[in-house]
């Protein structure tokens, strides 16, 4: 249960899967899943941003040195590749990921590697699952 403190990220996938980044910190927090009633912690590893794909597939900025990570159902996996400084993500699916990275380019994780997709500055992400 989150005692207190605001959302830094929200992520939904359906009613039945609905995500945020609890403010344990003022710019990052923990996990926690809405159980109907109340927000349950699910993992205690400090974490930036969350991005939830169409298939469900969960991923997080580790607050620690900006990497992608992928949740199990239980806890955070290891590293997806050697990007790291992670500002946003924005999930399509376990293998399509795309992310603003800390020299604000635009990179996509393709479930084996990052590309740099663009040269052009971003700000900010958003994907639209139809």
């Amino acid at each position: 249960m989150m005692a207190t403190g605001a959302a830094v990220c929200t992520a939904v996938l359906d009613s039945a899967h609905i995500y945020i980044v609890g403010s344990d910190h003022t710019t990052y927090g923990h996990l926690y899943s809405w159980n109907g009633s109340d927000w349950d912690e699910l993992d205690t590893t400090d974490i930036n941003y969350i991005s939830v794909a169409k298939d469900g597939s969960l991923f997080s900025i580790l607050n620690s040195d900006g990497s992608l990570v992928k949740w199990s159902g239980t806890a955070w996996g290891s590293s997806l590749g050697l990007a790291t400084g992670l500002k946003q993500i924005a999930a399509k699916s376990g293998t399509m990921v795309w992310a603003v990275g800390s020299d604000d380019k635009l990179y996509y994780w393709n479930g084996l590697t990052w590309t740099k997709s663009s040269d052009d500055t971003v700000s900010g992400l958003a994907l639209a699952m139809m």
